[in-house]
């Protein structure tokens, strides 16, 4: 391609993190990435469930399933047997640059991890040479292009440190002598990795110079290393962290990200207009607090509790018993406050480490899978697949769903809470194959704190120091940036898993990947290749074995369904209420008040339908229009012992698409540590401000608190319990910019269960609630949810009298003198399932309601 030397960039910054990676850019620090997220289609993207670590580079460079590559780590123990081994580089399935150069095209492809270099290929590749990861030693192809490398650039500083292990990560050994390096050592070490880039840019800017590349796939990984060894630097309340030492050396994460930021914008000056540009930050960082070497500890103390029917130690005894007859939910909340109890216990009296010798795997009912990961993974020794199968098969899911409720009644001795966050069965994630390597449950750790001292009944107090050297670890969320002809700016709000990466790359060149798990995204393609529509389903290569598998395709837990979802649902019911109807008018026992309900039942339907196609006009407009962040919205959210859902509440705010905005989180008197919880996210956020009432004061002076200290142009409301779709704030601003009049609006909220939300014993779909403004009818009952409600700055205020339908007070008030804009948005996911819900069903004899009634009645008699 005349002026440019290559069709396709794709640049990589491995473990980047993207929320770091924003703070910077929006510091000045990093304004290239800041001039791509201006301009370019801005994609989250997501890594393997438990395997997205050392999967995650196999997943993106060559779009199969860990299912298909079975690539989970570097030491994993043998699908059906015990043995521990080393494994990769991988050569097969084949990344997408070979695929590529065997259709014709011309490929570069420099310092990808894990990948093992080809035997041929039209162009060039270069394995470990400065990469985080090394199996064997550097290598590349052609065979003397290494040399020619180094006699020209130097070797890695970093990644050319060899050790005596088959894997190993160069950067956890150079300029370390003891456990943990000094400050001398921390220093040295930031030096060699500043070079690191220096010598990966020129490096890689001299191959981009030889021009006529199709595809030019690049990866700096000194951001991966500089989030191990420096995440305590960077994070002032990690417990590693040194003042001095962050005073001697500024924030190394900001220092390198930056030194790498000035390394994309260099590629960037080389192409041109007609290349199409990818820019991948494809998993994050953040402290490295996990339980994951505390898993075969309490493996085996499950198995001593199975095998004597009780649990050790009289507390430990006491607990179970007294737990056996609660509901799950209930038990775990109760073992969180003996968890306490338990810490204020073992302040009294020294504990030591675990020390006890475990059986080999073979005699054990189940072991601690490696995957590489923050993730904990267990394998089951499992009667018919193991040698010496200890499970029966036909009761791996008992024994699974067993073990799962064990794990998450695990308590953070140091917390008292949790220490589970969650217990996925990897059957719902993956397509198994006989001889994989998976582990059948993949334990995701509540990450907010370290762990180090866990206890439950069934396991006892179990303390297992960290031993490693890591003060950061990763997480799953990445960011992809695209650019190029045709390719519409933007953020997206679906995100792209890190499995459709390659196929992507390979549309932008025209080229169709067959034999692959991962699939094209239409829109961040080239407006030329548009036409290449890759299937869903495609068979196997002649000759390939085994046949390829998918992951199950499923919705993460708490994510918000995209709206063409919706769409589809509620137009399959229309399709079916429609059929139903017809049928019971043409058949000779269909009752006429039957039709005439089912009628009525498809009415009602087609509103609906009406409904959620306004929502998808509106929000397909707004994922498109630029909207200026010229309006501070400020989110009020009062919250009272409930950290756990808290954090799920914050973390919705901080993935909004619209970035100017504060947080004002007011803790009613909790006992739980919200207020240490909110001051730690302010920390790292400051976009975040936490405040305390204490005592208690009620959720209305909560919300007045926030409303008094809060500096806005837009007010919203988050409940702690519930969580905001990623635009609501971009919709907001652009509804209060495209209408100065309009004072007050609301949008949409996703109800988890329509059953549930009425009170009914059964269970039943999310549904979405979005009524017309009526005027009458919101003074009989509340027809809008404080969550999806929006205003600018006013003096009107929650009346603290009240602890029940403050909200639906409030909102009167603010609509006294003027109509809501009704704004067909998604604002809100509510959860039917929390504890401490007030009633919906108002019932005229109630003093409160007909106090908040009357109020009203004379206030707009008195405003008259």
């Amino acid at each position: 391609m005349p002026g440019s030397p290559a069709k396709t960039l794709y640049f990589a910054l491995d473990s980047c993190d993207l929320h770091v990676a924003r703070r910077f850019a929006a510091d000045g620090d990093m304004p290239t990435l800041g001039r791509l997220l201006d301009e370019a289609a801005v994609v989250p993207t997501e890594g393997p469930v438990g395997y997205f670590v050392a999967g995650d580079w196999v997943t993106i460079a060559t779009g199969t399933t860990p299912s298909r590559h079975q690539f989970l780590c570097a030491g994993q123990i043998v699908g059906g047997g015990y043995d521990w081994r080393w494994v990769g580089p991988v050569a097969d399935p084949p990344p997408v640059w070979e695929r590529l150069s065997g259709a014709g095209m011309r490929v570069a492809a420099l310092d990808v991890p894990h990948m093992a270099v080809a035997k041929e290929l039209n162009g060039v590749q270069l394995v470990e040479w400065g990469g985080h990861d090394r199996h064997a030693s550097a290598a590349s192809y052609p065979r003397d292009l290494l040399d020619d490398v180094n006699a020209t650039y130097g070797v890695h500083p970093v990644g050319h440190v060899l050790h005596d292990r088959d894997h190993y990560s160069p950067c956890d050994y150079v300029h370390r002598a003891g456990a943990h390096r000094t400050h001398d050592e921390d220093a040295a070490l930031l030096v060699d990795m500043l070079e690191g880039v220096r010598r990966k840019r020129s490096l890689s800017l001299d191959m981009l110079d030889r021009g006529d590349w199709d595809l030019f796939f690049t990866v700096f990984s000194e951001t991966h290393c500089t989030g191990h060894q420096f995440w305590k630097d960077h994070d002032a309340t990690h417990p590693w962290h040194d003042p001095a030492l962050r005073a001697r050396l500024g924030d190394p994460l900001r220092v390198v990200y930056r030194a790498v930021d000035a390394a994309l914008g260099a590629h960037l000056e080389r192409v041109s207009a007609d290349t199409t540009v990818y820019v991948h930050l494809n998993h994050g960082m953040q402290a490295h607090y996990d339980g994951a070497f505390l898993v075969d500890p309490v493996l085996w103390r499950l198995e001593q509790y199975l095998e004597a029917g009780r649990a050790s130690g009289w507390m430990s005894r006491v607990a179970d018993v007294a737990g056996a007859s609660m509901p799950s939910a209930v038990r775990r909340r109760a073992f969180g406050s003996a968890g306490a109890l338990r810490r204020r216990y073992s302040s009294m009296i020294p504990l030591g480490y675990f020390d006890e010798d475990i059986p080999p795997r073979n005699r054990r009912r189940f072991w601690a899978q490696p995957n590489d990961t923050a993730s904990g993974s267990i394998r089951l020794n499992l009667e018919g697949r193991e040698a010496h199968g200890l499970v029966k098969a036909d009761h791996m899911r008992a024994v699974a769903g067993w073990l799962s409720e064990r794990l998450r009644e695990l308590v953070n001795v140091e917390t008292s809470r949790p220490a589970v966050a969650d217990v996925l069965f990897t059957d719902d994630c993956y397509e198994r194959v006989p001889g994989d390597v998976f582990g059948d449950l993949i334990v995701e750790w509540d990450r907010d704190a370290p762990i180090e001292t866990v206890w439950s009944p069934a396991t006892g107090v179990v303390r297992v120091p960290y031993e490693g050297n890591r003060s950061g670890d990763h997480h799953r969320d990445g960011l992809l940036l695209a650019t190029g002809p045709g390719i519409t700016p933007g953020r997206r709000t679906e995100a792209l898993w890190n499995l459709d990466v390659a196929p992507t790359v390979a549309a932008s060149l025209g080229h169709d990947l067959t034999d692959v798990d991962g699939l094209a995204r239409a829109d961040l393609v080239p407006a030329p290749k548009r036409p290449f529509t890759p299937a869903v389903s495609r068979p196997a290569l002649a000759g390939t074995a085994p046949k390829p598998t998918r992951t199950r395709r499923r919705w993460p837990r708490g994510a918000a369904i995209p709206l063409d979802r919706w769409v589809e649902s509620y137009v399959n019911g229309l399709t079916t209420a429609h059929h139903h109807t017809a049928v019971a008018a043409h058949g000779a026992l269909a009752a006429t008040s039957e039709l005439r309900a089912r009628i009525d039942a498809l009415s009602t339907r087609v509103v609906d339908l009406d409904q959620i196609a306004s929502i998808t006009q509106v929000t397909a407009w707004l994922r498109q229009v630029e909207v200026p962040e010229s309006l501070l919205v400020s989110v009020v959210t009062p919250t009272r012992n409930r950290r756990d859902r808290l954090a799920r509440a914050i973390e919705s705010v901080q993935r909004q698409t619209y970035e100017r905005w504060e947080m004002l989180v007011v803790d009613d008197g909790s006992d739980d540590g919200t207020l240490e919880f909110v001051e730690k996210e302010s920390a790292v956020d400051e976009r975040i401000r936490g405040f305390r009432l204490d005592p208690r004061r009620g959720s209305s002076r909560a919300r007045n608190h926030a409303l008094d200290n809060a500096h806005g142009d837009v007010v919203v409301y988050l409940d702690d319990d519930n969580s905001f779709d990623a635009d609501w704030l971009r919709a907001t601003v652009w509804a209060f910019t495209e209408y100065p009049d309009v004072d007050v609006l609301y949008g949409a909220r996703v109800v988890d269960d329509d059953d549930r939300h009425r009170r009914l014993p059964t269970r039943s779909l999310p549904f979405v609630q979005f009524l017309p403004w009526d005027r009458d009818e919101q003074l009989r009952a509340s027809r809008v949810d404080q969550n999806v409600i929006a205003h600018r700055p006013s003096p009107v205020r929650f009346d603290e009298q009240l602890h029940d339908f403050m909200d639906w007070d409030h909102l009167l008030q603010l609509t006294d003198a003027v109509d809501p804009l009704p704004l067909p948005a998604l604002a809100a996911y509510y959860y039917t399932d929390e504890p401490d819900r007030m009633t919906t069903r108002f019932r005229d004899e109630d003093v409160v309601y007909r106090y908040v009634r009357d109020k009203t009645i004379a206030r707009r008699r008195g405003n008259a």
